[in-house]
């Protein structure tokens, strides 16, 4: 399951003292753990994780491209790091 890769990849970049990769898995879980609790269940299940990471990654790209406009090209950086980090969760595309 897709929040079960989120957190053994959470205990990797803690253990890897991984701030950046922390940081974005951390905040992705915390997302997943209020959906979870808001639809009334224990575990999430992989449709409705996948609404989230995409709603997550939609809010990231919302905030890099504010960033660039603005000139903040530190917390443009910083964002895209952590975009990429969460568009690994996403299903491949098929060609």
């Amino acid at each position: 399951m897709l929040f079960a890769e989120i957190s053994k990849d959470l205990i990797a970049a803690m253990k890897a003292r991984d701030a950046v990769k922390k940081d974005t898995l951390s905040m992705l879980k915390s997302k997943l753990k209020a959906k979870a609790i808001e639809m009334r269940v224990e575990e999430i299940d992989d449709g409705n994780a996948l609404v989230v990471l995409q709603k997550f990654i939609k809010e990231l790209e919302d905030e890099y491209a504010q960033f660039n406009n603005v000139g903040r090209v530190d917390k443009a950086e910083a964002l895209k790091a952590q975009l990429e980090i969460a568009k690994v969760y996403l299903p491949q595309l098929m060609s």
